[in-house]
Protein backbone atom coordinates (compact mmCIF):
# COMPACT_ATOMS: atom_id res chain seq x y z
CA UNK A 1 0.00 0.00 0.00
CA UNK A 2 2.20 2.74 1.18
CA UNK A 3 5.69 2.91 0.55
CA UNK A 4 7.70 0.00 -0.78
CA UNK A 5 7.22 -1.88 3.22
CA UNK A 6 3.29 -1.24 3.10
CA UNK A 7 1.56 -4.82 3.24
CA UNK A 8 -1.44 -5.58 4.13
CA UNK A 9 -1.53 -8.37 6.81
CA UNK A 10 -5.48 -8.74 7.30
CA UNK A 11 -8.57 -7.72 6.01
CA UNK A 12 -11.28 -7.92 9.03
CA UNK A 13 -9.70 -5.78 10.79
CA UNK A 14 -7.93 -4.00 8.27
CA UNK A 15 -3.81 -3.63 9.20
CA UNK A 16 -1.54 -2.07 7.08
CA UNK A 17 2.21 -2.22 8.29
CA UNK A 18 4.51 0.52 6.77
CA UNK A 19 8.38 0.88 7.88
CA UNK A 20 8.45 4.33 7.17
CA UNK A 21 11.11 5.41 9.13
CA UNK A 22 12.26 9.07 8.34
CA UNK A 23 9.84 12.39 7.77
CA UNK A 24 9.86 11.89 3.94
CA UNK A 25 8.17 8.40 4.58
CA UNK A 26 5.91 9.55 7.32
CA UNK A 27 4.21 12.24 4.77
CA UNK A 28 4.54 9.25 1.71
CA UNK A 29 2.83 7.37 3.56
CA UNK A 30 0.15 9.90 4.85
CA UNK A 31 -0.22 11.34 1.23
CA UNK A 32 -1.14 7.11 0.60
CA UNK A 33 -3.88 7.11 3.77
CA UNK A 34 -5.50 10.04 2.50
CA UNK A 35 -5.56 8.81 -1.61
CA UNK A 36 -6.39 5.22 -0.49
CA UNK A 37 -8.90 6.10 3.00
CA UNK A 38 -9.87 9.66 2.24
CA UNK A 39 -12.11 11.14 5.48
CA UNK A 40 -12.17 7.75 6.96
CA UNK A 41 -11.17 7.80 10.50
CA UNK A 42 -7.70 5.89 10.79
CA UNK A 43 -5.56 4.94 14.11
CA UNK A 44 -1.98 4.76 13.46
CA UNK A 45 0.37 2.58 15.98
CA UNK A 46 3.54 4.23 15.46
CA UNK A 47 6.72 3.06 16.97
CA UNK A 48 9.88 4.83 16.51
CA UNK A 49 13.43 4.23 17.56
CA UNK A 50 15.54 6.77 19.19
CA UNK A 51 18.35 7.62 16.45
CA UNK A 52 15.43 8.38 13.91
CA UNK A 53 14.11 12.67 13.26
CA UNK A 54 11.82 11.67 16.39
CA UNK A 55 10.34 15.34 16.30
CA UNK A 56 10.21 15.70 11.97
CA UNK A 57 7.76 12.38 12.37
CA UNK A 58 5.86 13.36 15.08
CA UNK A 59 5.31 16.93 13.70
CA UNK A 60 4.11 15.62 10.24
CA UNK A 61 1.90 12.78 12.38
CA UNK A 62 0.38 15.59 13.86
CA UNK A 63 -0.93 17.56 11.55
CA UNK A 64 -3.07 14.48 10.32
CA UNK A 65 -6.87 13.76 11.80
CA UNK A 66 -5.98 10.35 12.65
CA UNK A 67 -5.74 8.64 15.82
CA UNK A 68 -2.19 8.08 17.25
CA UNK A 69 -0.75 5.47 19.35
CA UNK A 70 2.68 5.98 20.36
CA UNK A 71 4.16 2.08 21.21
CA UNK A 72 7.72 1.01 21.90
CA UNK A 73 9.46 -0.84 19.42
CA UNK A 74 9.98 -4.35 21.80
CA UNK A 75 13.65 -6.12 21.98
CA UNK A 76 15.84 -3.20 20.28
CA UNK A 77 18.19 -1.14 22.17
CA UNK A 78 17.47 1.80 19.92
CA UNK A 79 14.28 1.96 21.10
CA UNK A 80 12.70 5.32 22.19
CA UNK A 81 12.23 6.12 25.63
CA UNK A 82 8.45 6.94 26.48
CA UNK A 83 9.85 10.81 28.10
CA UNK A 84 10.87 11.55 24.80
CA UNK A 85 7.87 10.29 22.79
CA UNK A 86 5.79 12.40 25.22
CA UNK A 87 7.79 15.30 25.37
CA UNK A 88 7.23 15.53 21.68
CA UNK A 89 2.94 14.82 21.65
CA UNK A 90 2.91 17.66 24.35
CA UNK A 91 5.10 19.64 22.24
CA UNK A 92 2.99 19.01 19.09
CA UNK A 93 -0.31 20.18 20.99
CA UNK A 94 -1.28 16.13 20.92
CA UNK A 95 -2.13 14.79 24.77
CA UNK A 96 0.93 13.13 26.64
CA UNK A 97 -1.20 10.04 27.08
CA UNK A 98 -0.12 7.97 29.58
CA UNK A 99 2.95 4.98 29.23
CA UNK A 100 1.59 2.40 27.24
CA UNK A 101 3.50 -0.43 28.34
CA UNK A 102 4.47 -1.60 32.11
CA UNK A 103 7.88 -0.19 33.68
CA UNK A 104 10.28 -2.64 34.79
Amino acid sequence: MAGADGKKISDAPLIVLDGAHNPQGINSLIATLRRVFGSQPLTLMVGILGDKDVAGMVAALAKTPYRLWFVPVPDNPRALAWRIIRTCRTARGLPAGRQPWPRT
